[in-house]
């Protein structure tokens, strides 16, 4: 039973670096396969990562450009413009109904 681990690079040497933020990592890692022609099964294995996990950070890196790796809570421009938009109607949905409420109120009073 052979219980040895294969000898991965540490990415160092493919100008990849671990060391620095996970988001700078799977950006050299893609780049391996987009710009640098390795295979996913060849760059996966030189950094200790699974091919599957690769591919998915080429996918990313494919599509989203820039904003693939932008990390948890971090929204692209126009997330961040919806999740203010729809605060804003919260808001203004929350006015409307304290001045219906007022209106109503008033409209009892008056005479």
């Amino acid at each position: 039973m052979n219980t040895s681990w294969p000898e991965y690079s540490t990415g160092s040497d493919l100008g990849v670096h671990q060391s620095g933020s996970g988001s700078e990592f799977k950006e050299g890692a893609a780049r391996l396969v987009t710009e640098q022609g390795r295979t996913v099964a060849d760059a996966a294995k030189s950094l200790g990562v699974s091919p599957w996990t690769i591919s998915r950070w080429v996918k990313a890196a494919k599509s989203d450009g820039a904003d693939a790796f932008r990390g948890h809570g971090q929204r692209t421009p126009l997330e961040q413009e919806n999740f203010e938009l729809r605060q804003q109607v919260r808001q203004l949905e929350e006015e409307r109904a304290i001045l219906k409420k007022a209106a109503a109120y008033f409209a009892r009073h008056v005479e």
